[in-house]
């Protein structure tokens, strides 16, 4: 009996070469793409945690009328200064780094007027001062929030780093961190790659932040030591933001290669001149509202040009002087109370003190004065006058040692009180 005859047959050593060859293949581009997601993971969240940590120094700023210092470089954690903002009143430094941070200087327009002599503004580079952003935006001891604006996210131990491990760098003007600060231009310059005048993002910076990307140079650890190499063989990109001694940082986009080498991710927070109102060309006493909307003060939806919720409005003339502007005048359309749904009992501010409102005087006791504004009419009262109308006088006098500062008036019994000291 004859049996079947079964042919086997194997692989070839070139059939197996070409399954190893697109094996091989393969594995590199699944390596590739995974390697891809992870530095894009990367970015991502080293931007999120800088959004972190930006909203943090809005709410700090809206709290405080300044932003933070920034707390050393060579803290290392469990340190009593780590996170902990420096003085940026302190001048002791120079231009140049000591082991905790390093200054630059500038001279800058100050108050982006075009007119303004130029004055010289320093600029502190350290890392974040997690300690104190976080104890400027939690509540207060009382339990009572000192800010109505509230943070997007709280802030924690990890949005100090990026996602390479390294702190972020912070920078800020000196002057914009002080408890004396009055609004005006930073002194950090953005630049890109490009070079020449052309290559200036934005010369008014506030601050900004900092992450020297995955090969750290320029970055401290949270033991505050420097990450990589330092700042020793960089290109010339990545130099410009590693202590070289000036207030210009570069954002550059990303080259992973090559003499123009960059990984930095870099976010700043600019400052640009704007003015809010603004006079009619045609009546000087005309001013308005230049933003889209409307401005409100101590409240957060006003319903007019400008919102006054309660208080007084102050007419400085210290900032009249700073800013050089002369006078400090406050000038308006009309006044108006609100209610909470309506605006009522508007009148025209001409008739304070013009011909429009006024009290009718008797001849022969010529001393009826405004009490008060009540629907656009003036309510009169006779100050030498009692309720029926008999002429009083009084003593506005006041002893040999003090003087007079002022006059307060008594509606119901329609007296003068003097005020004296």
């Amino acid at each position: 009996m004859l049996g079947k005859r079964i042919n086997q047959r194997g692989f070839s050593l070139i059939e197996l070469s070409v399954v190893i060859i697109i094996s091989s293949i393969l594995m590199v581009m699944m390596f590739d793409a995974y390697k891809q997601y992870s530095e894009k993971k990367k970015i991502y969240t080293t931007q999120a945690r800088i959004d972190t940590v930006t909203s943090a120094m809005n709410r700090f700023f809206a709290n405080y009328t300044r932003f933070p210092c920034p707390a050393s470089k060579s803290a290392s954690i469990g340190d009593p200064d780590f996170g902990v903002a420096t003085s940026c009143y302190d001048e002791s430094q120079g231009v140049g780094c000591n082991a905790d941070y390093c200054v630059s200087s500038t001279q800058i327009d100050h108050d982006g007027d075009s007119f303004t002599p130029l004055v010289t503004r320093r600029v502190r580079e350290g890392v974040i001062p997690l300690m104190t952003l976080k104890e400027g935006i939690d509540n207060d001891a009382a339990g009572v929030e000192r800010s109505r604006y509230p943070i997007a996210q709280p802030i924690g131990a990890e949005d100090l780093l990026d996602a390479y491990g390294n702190q972020f760098t912070y920078v800020v003007t000196e002057y914009q961190a002080r408890d004396e600060y009055i609004p005006e231009t930073g002194a950090i310059e953005i630049t890109n790659e490009h070079g020449g005048a052309g290559s200036v993002l934005a010369s008014n910076v506030d601050y900004i932040i900092l992450s020297h990307g995955e090969n750290g140079a320029g970055a401290r650890t949270i033991y505050g030591v420097p990450a990589g190499n330092g700042c020793v063989g960089l290109p010339a990109n990545e130099a410009e933001n590693c202590e070289d001694g000036d207030h210009v940082y570069m954002a550059s986009i990303r080259y992973d290669a090559g003499p123009n080498q960059f990984d930095d991710i870099l976010t700043y927070r600019g400052w640009m001149s704007y003015y809010l109102w603004d006079q009619s060309t045609l009546d000087p006493k005309d001013v308005y509202n230049t933003n889209a909307g409307y401005v409100g003060i101590d409240i957060l939806s006003p319903q007019e040009q400008l919102h006054i919720a309660e208080g007084n409005v102050l007419l400085d003339q210290e900032a009249a002087d700073y800013r050089g502007t002369g006078a400090a005048t406050l000038m308006a359309k009309e006044y108006c109370t609100y209610d909470g749904t309506d605006v009522e009992g508007c009148f025209d501010p001409e008739l304070i003190g013009g011909d429009g409102l006024e009290c009718q005087n008797n001849p022969n006791n010529p001393l009826n004065v405004i009490h008060r504004i009540k629907d656009g009419a003036a309510e009169c009262f006779n100050l030498y006058e009692d309720a029926a109308g008999v002429p009083q006088t009084q003593d506005v006098t006041c002893d040999p040692d003090e003087f007079l500062y002022g006059l307060e008036y008594d509606t119901s019994t329609r007296k003068i009180k003097k005020l004296c000291r």
